[in-house]
């Protein structure tokens, strides 16, 4: 009796000291698992803000538009139709959102080259920006959502004497609508499909890049130096900016640059 107490006291003792050596090795994976999650949750706080941060600026700039205009891609890749790098060309500046504030037109109308000025048929000032470019010899075309029917391009006609063309960032349907009128077409996205315009009679402009998605002007400036560097690569560029500050001082100033540069300007399609 003594001896068969004696063993299982020892059974019992092994299997005390299992279960203590058990729960020994339990607590040390959990703390293991728990100092690394806890240093993970530590260090990570540190570094997001950074790749944030990072993020945002390449993304959205603080100067950079958002209006719908910017929702395209700032160069439009076409296939060059001519090879190598002429010492010439000839680049349309398009100016949109024209007619809205007088001294954003006052400016310009008054740049020393010819333009097209797209003016906004709902701006307070509309009929004044439209008037302006035609006595400074500039091209005026009409900003709309979708090509609007006759009623309202005759409705425009007397409202601003004459226009020459329209523009739009939607191009599907114009060239049937617009054949035989002799008004131009802006596309201001730049994927216009040429040969359709061609067959139905409308001469058509397409964006070729845009040089103020964002605001400053050393940017708008790089940008109107790659459009002149397009514009010898394949002899004409066509550049889509809005009538804001920074835009139109800068290309106020590019006249000279451009004549060293060998480039030409040029209202027409």
């Amino acid at each position: 009796m003594g001896d068969q107490f004696a063993t299982t006291m020892r059974i019992w003792g092994w299997i005390g000291w299992g279960a203590l050596a058990l729960f020994g090795a339990w607590a040390i994976v959990y703390g293991a698992l728990t100092n690394g999650a806890s240093a993970q949750s530590h260090e990570a706080p540190r570094a997001r803000p950074l790749v944030r941060e990072v993020i945002a600026a390449v993304r959205a700039p603080a100067d950079a538009l958002h209006d719908p205009f910017a929702q395209d891609d700032v160069v439009v890749e076409r296939i060059a139709t001519t090879h190598g790098i002429s010492n010439t060309g000839s680049i349309v500046v398009a100016i949109a959102e024209c007619g809205r504030n007088a001294a954003l037109d006052d400016l310009a109308v008054a740049l020393p080259f010819p333009a097209v000025l797209i003016v906004d048929p709902n701006g307070r000032d509309a009929k004044r920006a439209a008037t302006l470019a035609y006595d400074r010899g500039k091209a005026v075309y009409v900003q709309t959502d979708d090509v609007p029917p006759e009623s309202v391009l005759a409705q425009w006609r007397r409202e601003f004497a004459r226009f020459d063309g329209i523009a739009s960032l939607r191009w599907e349907g114009a060239s049937a609508r617009l054949g035989g009128s002799g008004i131009a077409f802006f596309d201001e996205r730049g994927d216009a499909d040429a040969m359709r315009f061609g067959a139905d009679g409308v001469a058509l402009l397409r964006r070729d890049v845009t040089i103020d998605d964002r605001s400053e002007q050393g940017y708008i400036g790089y940008m109107l130096h790659q459009a002149f560097q397009s514009a010898h690569r394949v002899g004409r560029a066509v550049v889509f900016a809005r009538a804001q500050g920074a835009t139109l001082r800068v290309l106020g100033e590019s006249a000279a640059a451009a004549a060293s540069d060998g480039i030409t300007f040029e209202d027409s399609p």
